[in-house]
This record gives C-alpha cells, structure tokens and sequence, in this order.
C-alpha cells in the first residue's frame, strides 16, 4: 500500500480508506486487483481545471495523470458531468 499511495502522491491511510474492501493494509495485493485511487468528481457547471484544482487542493499534473482523456485534450477543456479521478489533499487551506 505504501508503494502505491507514494506513487500516486498520497499516503497510505488515504489510499486505504478508498479500498474498504482490503481488511489488512500490510498484506500483499494478489496481481491483477482492481484498486481505487481516487475518488470521482463530477464535472458541473462553471468548472475548469484550474478551480477543480484548488477545490481540492490538488495539482493539475495530479490531475492529469489520473485522467488520461482530460491529458490527451485541451488541459482547460473539461465537460459538464465529465467524471474526473480525483485524490484530494485533505490538509489543504484552500476554499
């Protein structure tokens, strides 16, 4: 766990909360399991990247490497309803 969440820039706690479906943060996931890495935000009315961003105290190339569709287009161009793979910063001062 703590290998994944530093690759994806979390901590292992957080990552962890997002699989309640692993019961032992210190076993060894089996090869081939399907894990969460962030949670799923949906795109309203508004919104661009950037302000998704400080929402959630983020980092657009977090964003970006989450979201593979947002990174292969106009960065600024996000939908209305698009889903966008988030891991927020919950110690963030941003509001």
């Amino acid at each position: 766990m703590q290998d994944i969440a530093a690759y994806y820039g979390t901590n292992w706690i957080q990552w962890w909360a997002l699989n309640a479906d692993i019961v032992n943060p210190d076993g060894e996931l089996m090869e081939g399991s399907i894990v969460s890495t962030g949670h799923i935000y949906s795109v309203a009315d508004g919104d661009v990247l950037d302000w998704v961003v400080r929402k959630f105290g983020s980092s657009r190339e977090q964003i970006l490497a989450h979201n593979y569709d947002v990174a292969s287009s106009d960065m600024d161009r996000i939908g209305i309803g698009q889903p966008l793979c988030i891991i927020p910063n919950s110690c963030a001062t941003h509001v």
